[in-house]
């Protein structure tokens, strides 16, 4: 697990270590639903039966890479201090510019939220 979070802090150092925790452990697969349903596992029958035999449930490491929410084109500083949804961002130069940025690669930090 500590290696997914330092990938994920590589990525996405605007993100706190809880933020990042809280990532993993939300994208953790827990598809073993009828475990996790069972209230009678450990010495005194009274834990959940999924947590006690899977903990959080199994790391996901794709998809803990993928977006949680929409996502945003930052536009404060620091990055994820503001930002706008990618649907409401467009870039409009003035004829000036003509062709001076066609094939040129725009930089830009893109988070989801």
């Amino acid at each position: 697990m500590s290696a997914a979070a330092a990938y994920l802090f590589t990525h996405w150092p605007h993100l706190t270590g809880q933020e990042i925790t809280s990532l993993l452990l939300l994208k953790a697969n827990k598809s073993f639903p009828a475990l996790y349903q069972q209230n009678n596992c450990s010495s005194n029958l009274n834990i959940d039966c999924g947590l006690f035999t899977f903990g959080q449930g199994e790391s996901d490491f794709a998809k803990g890479m993928t977006p949680v929410g929409g996502t945003h084109l930052a536009t404060g500083s620091p990055v994820g201090a503001t930002g706008n949804s990618l649907q409401a961002t467009s870039l409009r130069l003035p004829l000036a510019f003509g062709h001076a940025l066609q094939g040129k690669r725009l930089d830009a930090v893109v988070f989801d939220g």
